[in-house]
C-alpha cells in the first residue's frame, strides 16, 4: 500500500504539475511582446534562452502584447511554442488530472534524453534478470563477526534465562495475562538471538536447528500481545515446540526459510525494552566490586548480550540506519558495552564503572533523536 499511495501522490502531482504548466504557458505566450528587439534577442542556434522574471510584465497598454502561439521545430527534432518545450503539455490536461491509475515509479530520470548511459544499470548476463542489492545497501550487521563479540555458549545462555521465564509466566491463562507484554519482549529477543546464533560460526546445542528457534519465537511475539485464553494458547503451542528444540529434540514440520534480514526478525523497540531491563540491572547491581565478583558471569552475559543487540540494530532498513550519526551512537553503545564486559571478565570495577557510564551517555541523545513517534518504548 505504501508504494501505491506513492505512486498515487506522483501521478497527481505531475498532472497537476502538467496543469499549471498549461495555464502558466498560455498566460507567457498571451504577455509575450512581439517587439522586433526581442526576436533579434534569440541566440542564432535557435536555442530558447531562459525566460526573465521581469520582461513578462513589461508590456503596457500603449503596446498590446501579440501572442506567440505558432510552434517551432529546431534542428534536433524537438519542438517549442515560444520559449516553452511542448513536451510538458498533456493532449487533455483536465482529463489527465482525472486519470488516477497507478503507475509504477522509475529510479532515475524519466526522461531518456536526460539520461545518462552511465547511470543504467548493466545488463544481466546469460539471460538472468535477476539484480544484486546495490552495495550502499550493505548492513553493518551483514557482514559482522560474531564469534569475535560474543561466544555461542554466552547466547545460549542468554536464550536459556528468556525459555525459563517464558515458561513460568506461560504456565497459566493468569500467568500469562499478568506478564503479556513481558511474553511478547521476550519471544522477539529469543527470535533475535536465534538469529545471531544462526549467523554465528560456532557449533554446538541446538545450533543446526537454530532457523525453528527464530521462527517460533517469532511466533511467540506475533500470538502475544493481548489477554485471554485464545491468545494464550496460540503463544504457549510456538513455545512448547521451542522448548522442545532448545532441549535437543526434533523441530516442528514446518517450513522455515534459511535465508533473512535481520529488521525480518527483531522488532527495534522490544530489543529496546530488553536493553532497558538489562542495562538498568547492570548499572543498579553492579554497584561495588564485592558485586561484581559474586556476580561476574551474569554481568559478562549482560554486557555481553547488549552489545550483540546494538550490533542487530546497525541492520539496514531500520528507521534510520542510513543515517551516520545513527550508526555512530550504535557503535558507541557496542563499543561501551564490550568494554564493561571485558572489565567484568578482569574484575575491574573502576573500569565498568567507567564502561556503564559511557553506555549511558549514549542512551538519551540517540532516543531523543532516532525514537519514532510509534515506538511505545
Amino acid at each position: 500500500m505504501l508504494f501505491s499511495r506513492t505512486a498515487d501522490r506522483r501521478h497527481r502531482t505531475g498532472a497537476l504539475a502538467s496543469v499549471g504548466l498549461f495555464v502558466v504557458g498560455a498566460a507567457w505566450l498571451i504577455g509575450c511582446s512581439s517587439d522586433a528587439d526581442k526576436q533579434d534577442a534569440q541566440p542564432a542556434s535557435g536555442e530558447p534562452t531562459a525566460a526573465d522574471p521581469q520582461s513578462d510584465r513589461s508590456s503596457t497598454a500603449d503596446e498590446p502584447a501579440t501572442p506567440k502561439t505558432e510552434m517551432v521545430t529546431h534542428q534536433d527534432g524537438t519542438k517549442w511554442i515560444g520559449g516553452i518545450p511542448y513536451d510538458v503539455y498533456f493532449d487533455r490536461p483536465l482529463e489527465e488530472y482525472r486519470d488516477m491509475t497507478l503507475v509504477a515509479a522509475t529510479p532515475g530520470s524519466t526522461n531518456p534524453e536526460m539520461a545518462d548511459p552511465a547511470d543504467e544499470p548493466a545488463a544481466p548476463e546469460n539471460g538472468d534478470d535477476s539484480t544484486d542489492p546495490p552495495a550502499d545497501d550493505a548492513s553493518p550487521s551483514e557482514d559482522v563477526d560474531w564469534a569475535a563479540l560474543a561466544s555461542l555458549d554466552v547466547l545460549f545462555e542468554e536464550a536459556t534465562q528468556i525459555r525459563n521465564r517464558l515458561n513460568t509466566n506461560l504456565q497459566t491463562v493468569a500467568t500469562y495475562n499478568r506478564e503479556v507484554k513481558l511474553v511478547v519482549t521476550d519471544g522477539n529477543v529469543l527470535a533475535t538471538l536465534a538469529a545471531v546464533v544462526e549467523k554465528h560460526p560456532g557449533e554446538g546445542s541446538w545450533k543446526e536447528n537454530a532457523k525453528f528457534v527464530r521462527y517460533l519465537g517469532y511466533e511467540i511475539y506475533l500470538n502475544g500481545g493481548t489477554t485471554g485464553r485464545s491468545n494464550f494458547e496460540a503463544t504457549k503451542e510456538p513455545f512448547e515446540q521451542a522448548l522442545t528444540v532448545m532441549s535437543g529434540g526434533a523441530p516442528p514440520d514446518v517450513e522455515v526459510e534459511d535465508e533473512f534480514y535481520f529488521p525480518d526478525v527483531a522488532d527495534r523497540a522490544e530489543l529496546m525494552k530488553h536493553i532497558d531491563t538489562n542495562f538498568g540491572w547492570l548499572r543498579s547491581n553492579i554497584n561495588t566490586e564485592s558485586r561484581l565478583q559474586e556476580e561476574k558471569a551474569a554481568a559478562i552475559r549482560v554486557a555481553t548480550v547488549l552489545a550483540v543487540l546494538g550490533q542487530v540494530m546497525t541492520a539496514a532498513d531500520f528507521d534510520s540506519a542510513d543515517n551516520p550519526e545513527y550508526q555512530s551512537m550504535l557503535k558507541e553503545f557496542i563499543d561501551g558495552n564490550r568494554a564493561a564486559a571485558t572489565a567484568a571478565e578482569a574484575e575491574n570495577f573502576p573500569e565498568l564503572e567507567a564502561a556503564v557510564a559511557r553506555v549511558n551517555n549514549t542512551c538519551t541523545p540517540c532516543h531523543n533523536k532516532f525514537r519514532t513517534n510509534a515506538s511505545d518504548f
